[in-house]
């Protein structure tokens, strides 16, 4: 399981990761949660783009 977060205007997976996982997360630990993102929400990102969310999309963040 995990949580559904509001995409907000200027949110990256990159950011919604490293917020999730602290300020003091390395770069490896945050780039294994975008890609977590990624696998969670493939059809509700709809882009075939990681790196490519919108506003007000709704995406499930896995645990870490």
């Amino acid at each position: 399981m995990g949580d559904t977060i509001t995409v907000a205007r200027g949110d990256s997976p990159w950011a919604i990761a490293r917020r999730r996982l602290g300020d003091r997360a390395k770069a490896g630990a945050i780039e294994r949660q975008v890609l977590a993102i990624w696998n969670a929400n493939p059809r509700r990102i709809g882009t075939g783009d990681p790196n490519l969310i919108f506003a007000a999309q709704r995406l499930r963040i896995p645990r870490s």
